[in-house]
């Protein structure tokens, strides 16, 4: 019997899978900058150690109310597919589980408490996993609908977001305009830590075998 690892985690109170082979990285809710020109599910780009990622929201793509009210405590999972990178944006992350095939069924329910149209078509299945629902979503779809949309991640793009995130980081957040003073801070000190770069071994032929926490966050390994 065939298995995967998939990458569990919650937004809006329902319970999502990924395969943890895309999985490159996971971290608290940073500052992100808007750019132009973009559907409103792609909230902005982050600079990660020099790479800019486009960051999606979830929410807008799966149609649910969302008034841009995010939380500290939001994490961004980053995914990766050879060269393509995007940022999801999620409530919270929670372990990684082992699913058979055989427990992932293609019937996908149209019921408001499971999956909505609009989702349906970035889904892959629906697991039924130690009395749990998990949906399963088809990232390989995710990161192809990102790079359709052709976001601009060039070197003028990543000096751009370099300069906004120089600014003193008592600025309002475009993207989370209700922030606090204090959780604007909080914002801008993580957005500064992830652009610092570190020497690290090049993992491009490397695949995931496992997901290590440490200090609440997540890493690939």
């Amino acid at each position: 019997m065939s298995e995967h690892s998939y990458t569990t985690f919650t937004l809006n109170n329902l319970l999502y899978g990924i395969d943890t082979i895309f999985v490159e990285e996971i971290f608290y809710l940073p500052e992100i900058t808007p750019v132009p020109e973009v559907p409103n599910d792609i909230i902005g780009i982050i600079n990660i150690r020099g790479n800019i990622v486009p960051i999606m929201d979830l929410n807008y793509r799966f149609g649910y109310q969302t008034t841009n009210n995010y939380q500290l405590t939001d994490s961004v999972i980053i995914l990766r597919w050879l060269n393509l990178r995007v940022g999801i944006l999620v409530n919270q992350v929670h372990d990684v589980r082992s699913i058979l095939e055989q427990e992932i069924t293609q019937e996908i329910s149209h019921d408001q408490t499971m999956v909505r149209e609009p989702e349906e078509k970035f889904v892959k299945g629906i697991a039924d996993n130690n009395n749990q629902l998990i949906i399963i979503l088809d990232i390989e779809k995710i990161l192809n609908y990102i790079e359709e949309q052709e976001i601009d991640v060039s070197e003028d793009s990543l000096e751009e977001i370099e300069d906004k995130n120089n600014i003193v980081p008592l600025k309002v957040s475009q993207f989370f305009p209700n922030a606090s003073l204090q959780e604007r801070e909080i914002l801008q000190n993580r957005a500064n830590n992830l652009i610092t770069l570190i020497q690290e071994e090049d993992n491009e032929n490397l695949e995931t075998i496992a997901i290590i926490k440490l200090q609440n966050e997540f890493f690939r390994y």
